[in-house]
């Protein structure tokens, strides 16, 4: 069975999300996810910048070889198509939404007030995220993906996961953050 490279990437988010949450509990219930829904197509550009020099990875993703680098490297020169796969449990330890793009552009629409629109529309929400596409390895069993999670105009963080499919679901098990900015 073909593996949908947007379910592994929302699987390996959620992993995340549910870990950190269970370490610490979001401000105000904030749990909800907002992922930015690029399910319209975009320019042959990658819509997100991830960092420059990959071959980093493997310096701070042991776990991550060559050839998943390679596989990362080739999968974003093509622009992201990510399109809601389920409708999310509201219960879910780490509960996603997605956000169409014309209405973040809206909401954001170039001031310092788009993070404030962004909370009163998503007032459960923790971050907007923003996701690369996985490098998966030729046996679609190893991933690799650069995500970023925003709360503020000048905050957020970009971050490296290295994932594992475990059954029929993805884990974890690696985390990079390359990034980080708390205004």
């Amino acid at each position: 069975m073909p593996v949908n490279e947007a379910e592994v990437a929302l699987a390996l988010v959620r992993d995340y999300f549910a870990s950190e949450f269970a370490k610490k509990k979001p401000a105000k219930g904030r749990t909800l996810l907002v992922v930015r829904d690029l399910s319209v197509p975009v320019t042959k550009k990658p819509s997100i910048s991830f960092p420059q020099d990959l071959k980093a990875m493997q310096q701070v993703l042991p776990a991550v070889t060559a050839g998943l680098v390679d596989a990362f490297v080739k999968a974003n020169k093509a622009g992201l198509l990510y399109r809601p796969v389920t409708v999310e449990d509201e219960t879910a330890k780490a509960p996603l939404s997605f956000v169409p793009v014309k209405t973040l552009e809206k909401m954001m629409r170039g001031d310092e007030d788009g993070f404030d629109r962004f909370f009163k529309a998503y007032p459960k929400a923790h971050a907007l995220v923003t996701l690369s596409r996985p490098g998966l390895d030729t046996a679609r069993k190893n991933a690799v993906l650069y995500m970023t999670a925003a709360t503020g105009d000048l905050a957020g963080n970009g971050i490296l996961l290295f994932g594992k499919k475990a059954g029929a679901s993805w884990k974890v098990v690696q985390k990079a953050t390359l990034w980080s900015a708390d205004r």
